[in-house]
């Protein structure tokens, strides 16, 4: 009897998954209806070039100007996928998503610089060569 109730009690509490769905960035551009406004959402993509983690949070975004404040916190701030990923539950308004996401923003000059990909360099000449 005592594991049917605990059965029964785990059953009637929700499950809450989070996890941030990473996108690709131009799909967000889904949400608009109109040819005008996905050409315009995939300029302003193009430009900014958020990250696939924050799109995929950005895209729960209800209203389309917190949609857009979203979007360019790309600008200004990086983000660690695994501190942002409490940030797109369903649960949250998008004013507690955008607080959310701000509050574990790394800001800096160039939020895209800690991704940015190392200068190739011409191969070094070994110091000293072993021989057979």
């Amino acid at each position: 009897m005592r594991g049917i109730k605990s059965i029964i009690a785990i059953s009637l509490v929700p499950l809450v998954v989070l996890a941030i769905e990473s996108i690709n960035p131009k799909s967000a551009c889904d949400r608009f209806v109109n040819s005008t406004d996905q050409k315009y959402c995939q300029n302003k993509i193009q430009k900014l070039q958020p990250d696939s983690y924050l799109s995929g949070v950005c895209q729960k975004q209800f209203d389309d100007d917190a949609f857009w404040e979203c979007l360019e916190l790309s600008q200004v701030a990086s983000f660690d996928p695994k501190k942002i990923d409490h940030c797109s539950a369903n649960e949250l308004s998008d004013q507690q998503r955008l607080a959310c996401l701000k509050e574990k923003a790394k800001f800096t000059n160039n939020p895209q610089a800690e991704f940015q990909q190392m200068k190739a360099e011409t191969p070094r000449k070994p110091a000293a060569t072993l021989e057979k």
